[in-house]
């Protein structure tokens, strides 16, 4: 089994791009984390600590930095983007937002990504609402257990994809033939290849800079937790239609965090690999907000 490595180019061109957002992130984070100190200071009561104030990324000075892009949807403002990882539910996501939640489903990026928002890492997603002028009032990203999620994207035939959605730096050939389209290939290799932690971790790290509810898709199932995410929408600003009682999803009677796939080949040496990954998501679910190095739990946990 070759082990995967990066390619030298693209490791180099990612530090340099990297170390340049890195530098840009400092200057906007220290002035807004005076800001942030003051604003917490003002509101450490329990209704008022959602109430954060939203910056948005549109300036010039970092369109200046950032040339032209490709831009699938320009001068849009979302009231929910919703990112995931892939291979989480992230399509389900949409319908509980739109029908359960009722966020309008205009004001939420698109469920089939033809505006390419729904993968995006949060340094890709950043210069991208600068490149496009887009600005949303919330981001939610929708995680869930590392394991799962790799074996839902090769049953699904979407891995081969995912490869290129994510953006790994590692080349095809320094990898085992047909390890996109092969999980136990992938399992056997007890690497990230596909690249889903960095993915996470850029939007915990992001955190830092503005807020991100993280929210994990089988919470949808526990008791009560559509009314918690509601809260949140609401604090935040989003307009929902209609305000009669939300229909919780069913449950089925098992564990909503209960794995299918534990019988499947591969499933021990998945667990190995995202142990900490699946840390992260354990303190994150199953419903958390992050900003400012803080973190919350919405009605406990």
């Amino acid at each position: 089994m070759k082990r995967c490595t990066p390619s030298k180019f693209r490791r180099h061109a990612a530090l340099t791009i990297g170390v340049c957002f890195f530098i840009i992130t400092v200057s906007t984070w220290t002035l807004n984390h005076t800001r942030s100190r003051e604003y917490w200071r003002k509101n450490e009561n329990e209704s008022a600590r959602y109430e954060i104030l939203l910056r948005g990324y549109t300036s010039s000075a970092l369109r200046s930095v950032w040339p032209e892009a490709w831009c699938p949807q320009r001068e849009k403002h979302y009231d929910v983007l919703l990112i995931s990882h892939g291979g989480s539910g992230s399509s389900a996501g949409f319908n509980y937002f739109t029908k359960v939640l009722r966020v309008n489903s205009s004001h939420i990026n698109d469920p089939g990504d033809k505006d390419g928002l729904k993968h995006l890492d949060f340094f890709s997603l950043s210069r991208r609402m600068v490149q496009c002028n887009i600005t949303a009032r919330l981001v939610v990203y929708q995680l869930g257990d590392p394991v799962d999620s790799v074996f839902s994207l090769y049953r699904r035939q979407f891995a081969i994809h995912h490869f290129k959605k994510l953006r790994p730096a590692f080349t095809d050939t320094a990898c085992s033939r047909d390890i996109k389209t092969n999980v136990s290939l992938y399992a056997q290799a007890k690497q990230d290849i596909i690249g889903l932690y960095d993915h996470l971790d850029s939007y915990v790290v992001g955190s830092n800079s503005r807020p991100i509810v993280f929210m994990n898709s089988a919470s949808r199932k526990i008791p009560g937790i559509a009314s918690e995410v509601r809260n949140i929408l609401l604090t935040f600003g989003v307009v929902l239609n209609g305000t009669d009682r939300i229909k919780e999803e069913k449950v089925d009677g098992r564990s909503p965090f209960e794995s299918k796939y534990r019988n499947m080949d591969g499933y021990a040496e998945l667990q190995s690999t995202y142990r900490r990954m699946t840390d992260t998501v354990g303190l994150l679910s199953p419903l958390s907000v992050c900003t400012g190095g803080r973190i919350f739990w919405p009605g406990g946990r």
